[in-house]
């Protein structure tokens, strides 16, 4: 989301139930929803439950949705879709997000690993950097904060670089 906004998350409030998980003796959410807001403004719904009924197709339901001033965005992982609208059209991209061609995962998913690995062997700054991964934990630690408190957490900024 960071990447989508182009702006850096400042502040998370979460909420979460316990119940059914915790009947079964494992200490965790059965759900977790969290609102992480942006510098710019920009806000972003997070979502993570563990308690579907065992009829449900997948282990956990997966989508981003994005909601803008000019369009909209559906990526199902579930489905393996992905929907658009724009002030012009409605489409379904057709595009693989993680499939099996010739016995070899193919698609958006392993793409993202082969960068990964493409920039180990190459030497090059992979796509996705230290960076990311810190702010990701940033996020967490922030949503994590939230649900023991209640409250709105400001999310830890990194240390200025300094030479």
């Amino acid at each position: 989301m960071r990447w989508f906004v182009g702006s850096e998350p400042v502040e998370a409030h979460a909420y979460g139930t316990k119940g059914v998980l915790l009947a079964r003796g494992i200490d965790t959410y059965d759900v977790i929803q969290a609102q992480v807001k942006f510098a710019s403004g920009a806000f972003a719904t997070f979502e993570s439950a563990w308690v579907y009924p065992n009829t449900f197709p997948t282990i956990v339901d997966s989508f981003v949705e994005v909601l803008g001033t000019s369009g909209y965005l559906h990526f199902d992982r579930k489905r393996e879709s992905i929907e658009m609208s724009t002030a012009e059209r409605f489409s379904y991209p057709k595009v693989f997000l993680n499939q099996e061609v010739f016995g070899k995962p193919r698609g958006a998913f392993p793409d993202c690993l082969n960068d990964f690995i493409d920039s180990i062997v190459n030497d090059t700054e992979p796509r996705v950097t230290a960076f990311d991964g810190r702010q990701v934990t940033a996020v967490l630690d922030a949503i994590s904060r939230s649900l023991d408190s209640g409250q709105v957490v400001p999310i830890a900024q990194p240390a200025p670089m300094t030479a």
